[in-house]
């Protein structure tokens, strides 16, 4: 296991476009409950969001601290 010392606070980029992505995704489960039980719906990873360099760079300095 990797141990990771989070921030304080959490990156723009997740506080603008990933509160949408999840708000989206929150919709979409509340509309469609059992697609999403039964694995008939899923919910697509953006990799423009979570792979994003600021994203990455600073889980890669949560990990050194």
């Amino acid at each position: 296991m990797i141990r990771i010392r989070r921030r304080t606070s959490a990156l723009d980029i997740l506080l603008t476009k990933g509160k949408n992505k999840r708000c989206a995704h929150s919709r979409s489960y509340t509309a469609n409950p059992d697609d999403y039980d039964s694995g008939a719906r899923k919910f697509s990873f953006d990799r423009d969001l979570y792979a994003h360099d600021s994203v990455k760079d600073s889980l890669q300095r949560m990990q050194q601290d």
